[in-house]
């Protein structure tokens, strides 16, 4: 079961994501969708650009063109869950990260 905090962070990314019009590798930079959902979710995720590589050949199959193109995002995030309490009542805390791929 995934807790409230996790679910509020998975929902701000969601929606950050939905304000993005173009999702190119032209228009993608890293560093910039870090800051901006470091100051949504209060943490700097980790972000993957995952590419696919097309390879294309000449009609007179004298030259072979390959093209990376993304392919998806990948946003890794962290939380934390309360699993009970210890033999001194302190709160059991337990980190876990989740993650959200978006299909370019």
């Amino acid at each position: 079961m995934i807790d409230e905090l996790a679910n509020f962070k998975r929902i701000q990314i969601n929606n950050y994501f939905s304000t993005q019009y173009d999702l190119s590798e032209k228009f993608m930079d890293i560093n910039q969708i870090k800051s901006d959902l470091h100051s949504l979710i209060g943490e700097i995720p980790g972000v993957e650009l995952n590419y696919e590589t097309e390879t294309l050949l000449t009609e007179d199959d004298s030259e072979v063109i390959k093209q990376e193109k993304l392919n998806s995002i990948t946003i890794y995030y962290t939380y934390e869950v309360n699993v009970g309490v210890d033999e001194n009542g302190q709160p059991l805390i337990i980190p876990r990260f989740d993650k959200v791929s978006y299909m370019i």
